[in-house]
């Protein structure tokens, strides 16, 4: 995983890309913040924890800071070009280098989030997406909230993870008896909320 990921993001980043956005693989700021708004939405409104899996470049505390509401954030991220931007721009927010599988959770937050970083094929993948939701699903207080590129979209992109719902509600529903998919903002995704 790490390998993959870091070649996609490299690469991104030696496009000189001017947004946000189209450095971490979205094809727009519109759909970004389309998927925020979704994993927001299953938030307690205010006074709470969360962690970012997969923070890229610190877009979903930028969007929680214009909600003016009080949030304890923390990102995590394998690339380290994009920790040190975070470090660098968002002096109030917690970033941290590692992979999520090898990251040693000192607290318990609220929630783990992962808005877009289980798009991307890797060796292993059904493995190791099962061992990154369990290990979100059993460190999150409340929930923990992931979006996937659905199995069904119309168009498939040969590097991308596209998620089989059928499979995906059978594994769910093995960790938690509560859980929401969300196939209800953007025709191509579909969002997965563990409850406990």
């Amino acid at each position: 995983m790490i390998d993959y990921n870091n070649y996609f993001y490299q690469n991104q980043i030696k496009k000189k890309l001017k947004k946000n956005h189209l450095i971490v693989g979205w094809g727009s700021r519109k759909t970004q913040v389309l998927r925020f708004e979704n994993i927001y939405k299953y938030f307690n409104k205010d006074n709470f924890s969360v962690l970012d899996v997969g923070c890229g470049l610190g877009d979903f505390y930028k969007f929680l800071k214009k909600k003016k509401i009080k949030f304890k954030y923390s990102g995590i991220d394998i690339n380290e070009d994009f920790i040190n931007i975070c470090k660098k721009k968002y002096k109030k927010a917690n970033f941290i280098k590692s992979h999520f599988l090898k990251y040693k959770m000192k607290k318990k937050p609220d929630y783990i989030i992962i808005s877009g970083s289980l798009n991307l094929p890797i060796d292993n993948y059904n493995s190791q997406f099962k061992k990154i939701v369990s290990k979100m699903y059993k460190n999150s207080k409340k929930k923990c909230i992931f979006n996937l590129l659905s199995g069904s979209s119309k168009i498939i992109y040969q590097y991308n993870a596209y998620a089989n719902i059928a499979k995906l509600s059978h594994y769910v529903n093995s960790l938690s008896k509560f859980y929401i998919i969300d196939k209800s903002y953007l025709p191509h995704d579909i969002s997965i909320v563990l409850m406990k």
